[in-house]
């Protein structure tokens, strides 16, 4: 169930990173960079619209449950909730510093805003594909070869970045290991 949870919040999230600066590369290039800004004020107007409608203020309670910090350190105990942990705090450093180290290269190599945004799009296509294919391995495979298998992809991914002719099938890599 953890599996099938995981690909579906993971399946939307990629919309985002895929769409954004493709979307974003149309608009610097096409309008300007303060486009931008002012693209993300009818989402922002919406999202608190749709907080001020969805979300209710809690009802007070007279009984305070205390913090429990023996169970916390409990489960801390688990290499494997600790391993998963660490991994979470460092893959959003490791993506975005490949991305900004991408992107910068391939600005000097020439290509456009619109250019560079549209390779997010093979990423987001090879990490929907990745999703797919971990839902169905991972109750069969674990999460361990997994995570290697995907580690192995993304650093191939990365050394393809320095040929100009190999930029696609690098970010297909590195969206099927991210």
């Amino acid at each position: 169930e953890r599996s099938q949870l995981t690909a579906q919040v993971m399946s939307v999230a990629l919309l985002v990173p895929a769409l954004s600066p493709a979307l974003g590369g149309l608009i610097v290039d096409n309008v300007s960079w303060r486009w931008i800004f002012y693209a993300n004020l009818p989402l922002a107007l919406m999202t608190l619209l749709l907080t001020m409608l969805w979300i209710k203020p809690d009802r007070p309670s007279s009984r305070r449950v205390p913090l429990d910090v023996g169970s916390i350190f409990q489960q801390m105990r688990s290499p494997m909730l600790r391993t998963a942990m660490l991994i979470y705090l460092c893959i959003p450093g490791v993506f975005i510093g490949t991305s900004l180290i991408a992107i910068l290269y391939l600005r000097g190599l020439g290509y456009d805003a619109t250019q560079t945004g549209a390779l997010m799009l093979p990423w987001a296509l090879a990490s929907a594909l990745a999703i797919f294919l971990s839902k169905k391995l991972f109750n069969r495979c674990g999460p361990k070869p997994l995570l290697l298998t995907g580690m192995a992809l993304q650093c191939v991914g990365i050394l393809l970045l320095h040929a100009p002719a190999l930029i696609i099938p690098a970010y297909l890599l590195m969206g099927l290991g991210g």
